[in-house]
């Protein structure tokens, strides 16, 4: 009876709270308030992290349905309504990376921050086959920019946190947990796409919170949202920290040769790798003066210890035009060849733009002069004038683009000048197919006509 007594009494005290190792300390309210102080640290991460993300916005169109508003200003008393999305800072000089399907929609895109603060913002890169895109704006002063965490591991039942603009309620923050891994979903916004390996969470996400980072619970970004199950609640979806890992310093690299010439990339493996700071492709004549190869693991940037080939690009973007950029590099399994190589960050060289273009899409084009843009009632100011054209190249197909159109858009970017086109063109496959967008105006008894014309998989062949 005495023994009945004893263990009535423990789990009475354990259930009721009185005993001090009772059940609740490992509800997940517990995990995320820390006793003695009560603090929660959900509110602690908000603090710091908040002032990461940014809202993404901008006048709404749908590309998929071949409008002409997209490009011309529409007619007076037309309604129209904002992009709602989410975005998060990489590096301090303003580069944001959030969905493709975030701004390919969106005429001129802006980001707001935290203060309430609103910038114009460019697009850098699109990957639209991962749903990823970097912006970049001018902010007043340096931003704080997200931390990637370092290590691969993500578990289910791990907690996450996110930030976003559900329906533009601007930085909201909702937690749940891991889900599951190795998803598959399909972006309702991106017709055709279906994304895989994504990582899957029971947190409070919904239109607008696309974009928006996923933190564990040491404040660094694991996810990326990017869609939910539309028929259900309580089951959404986010980039995984692999593809992160990947895909960030692709965009970031291009970022940064746009300003300088860069003897080598790095990139990053999906697997479980202690060693994530690999090089890439080389300049031939850099890899022989250094004696460096493919694969090659960077140890250091500038004596600081390089975790990422994200935060090998944050350090890198840092610098400015002259700066000496060393290395400490070594060769995987031989230590021994431990070694520091050096380079200077100098101006890209200009690149021969009629050649690149009329190699690529047939055509000569120069920039859209200020009265152009006017007697075209564009939008914004993007697009390239065409002055000829191989219409051989577009022989079979009903519409041939001619001198006097304005090449508006290619793929889901939009050329704001002939240089800009090449930097465009220098980031797509010479074997890949093209979607191009052509804006013509048609005069008839002094009415002018606006139209666009779509060339769909375009190859020139």
């Amino acid at each position: 009876m005495n023994r009945f007594i004893l263990i009535s009494t423990f789990l009475f005290l354990l259930v009721t709270g009185i005993f001090p190792c009772r059940a609740q300390d490992v509800t997940p309210h517990q995990i995320l308030t820390p006793t003695p102080s009560g603090q929660s640290v959900l509110a602690k991460l908000y603090r710091e992290e908040a002032p990461k993300v940014v809202y993404v916005t901008g006048i709404n169109v749908n590309p998929t349905k071949k409008v002409t508003d997209e490009f011309f200003i529409p007619a007076e008393g037309t309604h129209e309504e904002n992009t709602v999305g989410t975005g998060f800072v990489l590096h301090p000089s303003g580069y944001v990376v959030t969905n493709a399907h975030a701004v390919n929609r969106t005429i001129a895109p802006e980001v707001e921050l935290l203060n309430g603060r609103r910038y114009p913002a460019e697009i850098i890169d699109v990957i639209p086959e991962e749903d990823m895109a970097l912006l970049k704006f001018q902010p007043d002063e340096p931003l704080p920019s997200v931390r990637i965490e370092p290590t691969p591991g993500v578990s289910i039942g791990d907690t996450m946190v996110t930030i976003g603009c559900p329906h533009a309620l601007k930085f909201t923050l909702s937690y749940g947990v891991i889900s599951g891994i190795n998803r598959s979903s399909k972006v309702t916004d991106i017709p055709g796409l279906n994304l895989k390996g994504l990582l899957q969470t029971d947190a409070a996400i919904n239109p607008g919170s696309s974009g928006g980072p996923w933190f564990n619970l040491a404040g660094n970004v694991i996810g990326m949202t990017v869609s939910k199950r539309g028929d259900s609640d309580g089951i959404a979806f986010g980039i995984s920290l692999e593809t992160i890992c990947c895909r960030f310093p692709e965009m970031l690299h291009r970022a940064a040769a746009r300003q300088w010439e860069l003897p080598l990339t790095v990139t990053a493996s999906r697997k479980n790798d202690p060693h994530r700071v690999r090089i890439g492709k080389l300049n031939p004549e850099f890899a022989q003066k250094w004696g460096l190869e493919e694969g090659d693991l960077i140890q250091k940037i500038n004596g600081t210890e390089t975790f990422t080939a994200v935060e090998y690009y944050q350090a890198l973007l840092s610098l400015q035009t002259g700066s000496e950029v060393k290395l400490l590099v070594f060769r995987e399994n031989e230590p021994e060849t431990l070694k520091e190589i050096a380079f200077q960050l100098q101006e890209r060289a200009p690149r021969k733009v009629e050649e690149i273009i009329g190699q690529r899409l047939y055509m000569k084009v120069r920039e859209l002069t200020p009265q152009e843009i006017e007697d075209f009632h564009m939008r914004v100011p993007s697009g390239v004038m065409l002055m000829e054209v191989d219409a051989s190249r577009f022989a079979n197909l009903k519409h041939v683009p001619t001198p006097g159109d304005i090449l508006a858009r290619v793929n889901s970017e939009r050329p704001k000048s002939p240089e800009h086109l090449v930097e465009i063109l220098e980031n797509i496959s010479p074997e890949s197919a093209l979607d191009l967008v052509v804006l013509r105006r048609e005069t008839k008894e002094n009415n002018n006509t606006f139209i666009r014309i779509d060339f769909n998989n375009w190859t020139g062949k």
